[in-house]
């Protein structure tokens, strides 16, 4: 059952916490019929995890698996990676929106330009035949020189250029832009309604694994009784056929049912190491569970 913000305060407060520990804790105990030393215990539906504490510190249970709905919901939406890849991919889709809307408006670009000339060079020996004088006699003193005048011409800053402008574009019935806008739009609603369809499955794949790990334990825990019962029908089919009570056919039967009780639970707890295993997966804590760490490359991003 899905908790809301009121009920989730309710249940998950201190005060509740010391009522599990101080009076809860015999009520677990006469459910579970005295301690549970060295036993294995499923709670579903774990909340802060504070009975999983009450069942490891008052009744001696030797490890607790606690799985809660609303936190494996919460792990499966932020760690599977499918998810992940849809809200990248929605990401840019959004970025792909702003720019098409962007070329579909008008557009006022403020230009400016500022230029600085530094010239020099030798001037030209050959001579004119109007006037019988080299061409380059007129030539300023200033622009007489090689490469470093032409540095001082530069830097002097005295024949600079200025230039500012405005470049104002208005689209005309874009179409282009338009039909690119329109994709993108679409694009983004089929994004939109796949990752509702993604996280409602999700939701459905965890649901679905809780009642899978209930179960198999359930299963586990009643494959173990029968194994029990079948050690304790061998054990006493053994008396019976020491006192004269019994055959050897009957003693052999119950050694075969003990042997299949026992190929059941290995079974059962196979069915449960399986179901731990699935739920793990669809709440995309596989490789934290079993402290599996994936690095990033050198120089690779976080």
């Amino acid at each position: 059952m899905k908790l809301n913000s009121i009920e989730r305060a309710f249940m998950n407060n201190p005060v509740r916490a010391a009522h599990q520990h101080h009076r809860e804790a015999a009520w677990f105990k006469r459910l579970a019929g005295g301690d549970l030393s060295g036993q294995h215990v499923l709670e579903v539906g774990c909340g802060q995890g504070v009975g999983a504490e009450v069942i490891l510190d008052r009744l001696g249970a030797a490890n607790v698996t606690a799985f809660d709905l609303d936190e494996a919901t919460r792990l499966a939406l932020k760690n599977r990676p499918e998810l992940d890849q849809i809200r990248l991919q929605t990401e840019q889709k959004n970025i792909d929106i702003a720019y098409y809307k962007s070329q579909t408006k008008p557009q006022i670009d403020l230009v400016g330009s500022y230029g600085d000339i530094g010239l020099a060079g030798t001037p030209s020996s050959v001579v004119s035949s109007t006037t019988g004088q080299p061409l380059g006699a007129n030539v300023l003193s200033r622009f007489k020189g090689g490469y470093f005048q032409a540095l001082n011409n530069l830097f002097t800053q005295d024949y600079k250029t200025y230039q500012f402008g405005i470049h104002f574009s208005f689209p005309w019935r874009n179409r282009t832009a338009e039909g690119n806008l329109g994709r993108s739009l679409a694009e983004a609603r089929q994004l939109d309604a796949r990752q509702r369809q993604l996280v409602e499955t999700v939701q459905v794949d965890v649901r679905n694994a809780l009642q899978a790990v209930v179960a198999s334990a359930q299963r586990l825990e009643a494959a173990k009784a029968a194994e029990a019962a079948s050690l304790a029908q061998y054990n006493g089919e053994q008396e019976r056929y020491r006192a004269g009570l019994s055959t050897n056919f009957v003693v052999l039967q119950r050694l075969t049912d003990l042997s299949v009780a026992k190929g059941n639970t290995v079974r059962a707890l196979t069915d449960y190491n399986k179901a731990l295993a699935d739920l793990q997966r669809v709440t995309g804590m596989t490789l934290v569970s079993n402290n599996v760490q994936v690095s990033s490359p050198a120089g690779g991003d976080k």
